[in-house]
């Protein structure tokens, strides 16, 4: 992504969070659908209009396509058949009403917030937020309504319809930060990618300037010095040389500007530092632009280091392959050091190889050096580190969302347990004051064990408190399955229970959450045969907390590899996007490198590689011009106009003038036309000869310029918000 991502634009981490979504609302479709044909095989008759069951049918077959097609259909695709399946659900909703005037007696009517939750998931996906939550309300007023004509508005009834509705309220928060989290997290690529892609084009610029920097020397300075010098060379092989500069200037811009390879660039400055150099092992990895300049960088300053410092006899560059990333070694002979006693402000060391390495995700660097046995600096890359999935949090919604989650879920199991503890009470008879503290305890164990987990200190719960939720989770039930009698209706702490388990899923605690429902489900299980519950009465109690906790993980899991995936889709989309800003940059520069010795050099090369004699202002043109390019690559900082105008004067009346950049970084735009326009000034009155130099750091004065054997220093003096200039000579 070489672009910021326009609004209202979907990136590949959101449509891929959107079909997980979509894959969920089908998944759970089906499983309503399943559970609702088990009660009707229960009922023993067929008690809807075949009319209203075909209806039903077709829009759960929406749900189903969109869940199996969600991998391939595009987001506008994808918003469609979301919405095709959510106003399904509606139709349905209000078809119901006509549905049963002519219906046998129904005395439960388990689908219609049931199968709210995949409705909810399909609306946002399809309108958003305010859809999702208005078919939520309208399923909620729906179920309220058919409950009472037709009626189930009792202690059962009303437990599974507050865990429907949490249900689908959970999954409706949780999946609308899902996707806001992986918008935030396109928009965050795109931004790197932007600014990858413009430190890749600034590091084309440099090599292409780097490549023509190196034509400049190697050929067209030789050929000009040779001409203007007057020097015995015969006149062909001078005018070859000047043909040959000629033609590889012409043919630059044309040139292939491939993004840097690793290989290429050690073996180069290997031979600048006078190191050995080999490679070991094959290359199985495409190693990143970035990557490759890291590494690059650090082992060219890993070598500086060694020609300033070591005093070797030996250097070696070593650079191995491996089937998940690349290694560099450079290690020398020399004095060695000691690595604790380098000073914080030494930034060769600690910034430029260890720091830039360690920076990149997969990077390692490590120095391995002490007085008197020599140093090796090892410098890795390795896409294994690079893409390992760490164990974090899935990021949980904003604190709004949370305190409206947790007001559903206190409000909802209140509600579950006031209902609970009155049955029990008309059911007592003269136990009645006790019966309703046994649903109050557990009402209040619930709130403490979701509280236990809420207070962590960090995402991801410790182990120890881990546990203690797990065990007390465990725990609750059994206590309560021991107090209270054992009903779908009486039963509500378990699914309760189950929620905060969820929650555990969501802390990147599966493992723990999982064996907490095994335990509950273990619990029940016991307890049922004790009391010789019916089977159905026990699939009933178990059935949501084992169908929460696992959608919960699968839920994780697939947003977790989704987003190794989507990692691995950014960084290639990073890495095509810097490879094609460094090529276009290059060409760019090269171009416009070719225009300039064009306009300048090219005329003067041709003149000469005809073979004639030249006249003394061409010798002078050639000498001047043979200055200007070498103040490109000595001190391209100071190539301003009115400083380049003096120069090129001065040399065409013979004064001998360099120009240097000493600077270790070059001073602010504004401040370089003043440095360039003050010696301009003073390479006007030159006679013989003029240095200029930019100054390096640490100096009082920001540059200095030499004129005749006269030397006077640029100092700036910073007053108030403004800076002034000024000048002393010696």
């Amino acid at each position: 992504m070489s672009e910021r991502m326009p609004l209202g634009q979907t990136g590949p981490t959101e449509l891929g969070a959107r079909r997980v979504i979509a894959a969920g609302a089908g998944a759970l479709a089906v499983v309503v659908v399943v559970a609702g044909l088990l009660l009707v095989a229960r009922a023993g008759d067929q008690t809807l209009p075949t009319w209203f069951i075909v209806s039903a049918g077709t829009v759960v077959t929406a749900f189903v396509a969109l869940a199996v097609l969600a991998r391939w259909l595009s987001d506008r695709s994808l918003r469609g058949l979301a919405a095709i399946a959510a106003g399904g659900y509606v139709l349905v909703l209000v078809l119901f009403l006509p549905a049963l005037t002519v219906a046998a007696a129904l005395d439960r009517i388990p689908w219609v917030l049931s199968a709210s939750t995949a409705a909810v998931a399909a609306a946002l996906l399809a309108g958003g937020t305010r859809a999702a939550w208005g078919t939520l309300a309208v399923a909620i007023v729906g179920c309220i309504a058919y409950r009472v004509v037709v009626g189930g508005l009792d202690l059962d009834g009303i437990v599974n319809d507050v865990q429907t509705a949490l249900s689908a309220t959970v999954v409706c928060v949780i999946c609308v930060h899902v996707i806001a989290t992986s918008r935030a997290l396109d928009h965050a690529a795109a931004e790197v990618g932007a600014t990858s892609a413009a430190a890749a084009a600034e590091h084309g610029r440099l090599a292409a300037r780097t490549r023509a920097a190196s034509l400049v020397h190697d050929e067209v300075l030789a050929t000009l010095t040779l001409a203007g010098v007057q020097a015995s060379v015969p006149r062909d092989r001078l005018a070859a040389q000047a043909a040959r500069a000629s033609e590889l200037v012409t043919s630059l811009a044309a040139a292939e500007q491939p993004a840097p390879d690793l290989e290429t660039i050690l073996r180069r400055e290997s031979d600048h530092a006078a190191a050995t150099f080999r490679v070991e092992g094959l290359s199985a990895v495409v190693a990143p632009v970035a990557v490759i300049e890291a590494l690059a960088s650090a082992a060219r300053q890993a070598l500086e280091n060694s020609l300033r410092h070591a005093r070797a006899q030996r250097r070696e560059v070593v650079l191995r392959h491996s089937a998940t990333g690349l290694f560099v070694e450079v290690s020398d002979d020399g004095v060695g050091f000691d690595l604790d006693s380098i000073p914080a402000d030494r930034l060769g060391v600690r910034t430029s190889i260890v720091g830039r390495v360690r920076g990149l995700p997969g990077g390692a660097a490590t120095i391995d050096t002490a007085p008197g046995r020599g140093t090796r600096v090892r410098l890795g890359w390795s896409t294994a580190a690079a893409e390992s999935p760490r164990d974090v949090a899935v990021p949980m919604p904003a604190r709004f969302d949370l305190a409206a989650l947790a007001v559903v879920f206190v409000v909802g199991q209140a509600l579950c347990a006031a209902v609970a503890a009155l049955t029990a009470v008309r059911e007592s008879g003269d136990l009645a004051i006790f019966a309703a503290i046994p649903h109050a305890a557990l009402f209040m164990a619930a709130l403490a064990l979701s509280e236990l987990l809420r207070r962590s200190p960090r995402p991801i719960p410790s182990a120890l408190r881990t546990t203690a939720v797990v065990i007390a989770a465990v725990g609750i039930v059994a206590a309560g399955s021991t107090v209270v009698p054992l009903s779908f209706g009486m039963s509500w702490y378990v699914t309760a229970i189950a929620f905060v388990l969820v929650a555990l899923v969501f802390r990147s605690r599966p493992g723990p959450a999982g064996l907490g429902v095994a335990g509950i489900v273990a619990v029940v299980l016991v307890a049922g045969v004790t009391v010789g519950a019916t089977p159905a009465t026990i699939g009933l109690i178990i059935a949501r907390p084992i169908v929460l906790i696992v959608a919960a993980i699968v839920m994780l899991r697939v947003v977790r590899a989704m987003r190794r995936r989507t990692a691995a889709l950014h960084a290639d989309a990073a890495d095509a996007a810097q490879r094609a800003a460094w090529d276009a940059a290059a060409r760019s520069e090269l171009a416009q490198r070719v225009a300039d010795l064009g306009r300048d050099a090219v005329p003067l090369l041709g003149r000469i590689a005809d073979a004639a004699t030249l006249t003394d202002a061409e010798r002078r043109a050639c000498v001047a011009l043979e200055g200007e390019l070498r103040d490109e690559y000595r001190a391209g900082a100071l190539r301003r106009g009115p400083l380049v105008a003096a120069a090129r004067r001065a040399r065409q009346r013979g004064v001998d003038v360099v120009l240097l950049d000493d600077a270790d970084s070059p001073p602010p735009a504004q401040l370089l036309d003043a440095i360039a326009a003050w010696m301009a000034d003073r390479i006007d009155m030159a006679a013989v000869r003029v240095v200029g130099r930019l100054s390096p750091a640490g100096r009082a004065e920001l540059a200095s310029i030499t004129v005749d054997g006269s030397t006077t220093r640029f100092a700036a003096v910073e007053q108030g918000d403004h800076s002034s200039r000024s000048f002393h000579g010696e």
